[in-house]
């Protein structure tokens, strides 16, 4: 019985890859495909904590392919997991995501109480990379509500941690929120400051990749390099061998 519940388990958590790796090529309905496949292997072992990792990945399928009402149900019944289970760092994660979803249906007042309770138990944590997101999602609420400084203030709070975290990717993405907060309020030397900003991280981590795409192109042909004058090596090696076994 151990045993069988292991291979299920192995074999759910390989289609779940697989729906994920469908999920990353954008092919949804492919990806709900394994995902489900996965789901099923994990109520039948009725393992718990593996079919809730699966529902959450369902549920952002579903959120990718604008079925909301669908999604929220599988967000709630993972949130109601965690909280079962105490686990507030995921329950945390879980908020954020239905937040996201009330969000994209333009129910700003129910985005802003999850997103709200997600930054409650977040700050209680002290887990400040994800306050960064956390923060610029309440502030994308404000902008959409109009109410501009309260936006810009979240967006600061956000770039605050960014820039203590040295996190320049997330810097160059809320620069350019601020930007856009700004220039709604009519502030148009700020909203222009920030896009200058923008720009110049954006180069920045345009010029920071191309670098790593070189070093990685680098240590590939090194490796390939290397593997070549192994084989060659090798086979002079043979070669002498034969050549001793030929003079004997």
């Amino acid at each position: 019985q151990d045993e069988k519940i292991k291979n299920n388990d192995g074999i759910g958590m390989d289609y779940l890859y697989l729906g994920l790796n469908y999920f990353h090529q954008e092919k949804m309905n492919e990806a709900l495909i394994y995902m489900k496949k996965a789901q099923r292997k994990y109520i039948d072992i009725k393992d718990e904590a593996g079919l809730t990792l699966v529902n959450s990945n369902i549920g952002m399928v579903y959120r990718n392919l604008d079925q909301f009402d669908t999604a929220l149900t599988y967000y709630f019944k993972v949130r109601d997991y965690y909280q079962k289970e105490g686990i507030d760092r995921n329950v945390a994660r879980v908020e954020n995501n239905i937040g996201n979803i009330y969000k994209d249906l333009k129910q700003y007042d129910k985005a802003l109480e999850h997103f709200k309770i997600s930054e409650s138990i977040t700050l209680k944590s002290n887990e400040k990379y994800y306050l960064i997101n956390v923060w610029c999602n309440i502030a994308d609420v404000y902008v959409e509500r109009k109410e501009f400084q309260k936006a810009i203030d979240s967006y600061l709070k956000a770039l605050e941690v960014a820039k203590e975290q040295k996190a320049v990717r997330l810097q160059k993405d809320v620069h350019f929120d601020l930007a856009h907060a700004f220039e709604q309020k009519g502030d148009f030397a700020k909203a222009y400051e920030n896009y200058k900003t923008y720009s110049a991280l954006k180069d920045s981590t345009i010029s920071e990749k191309y670098n790593q795409d070189l070093a990685d192109m680098a240590v590939k042909y090194s490796s390939q390099k290397k593997e070549s004058e192994n084989s060659i090596l090798k086979k002079e090696n043979e070669l002498q061998e034969i050549k001793i076994l030929q003079e004997k």
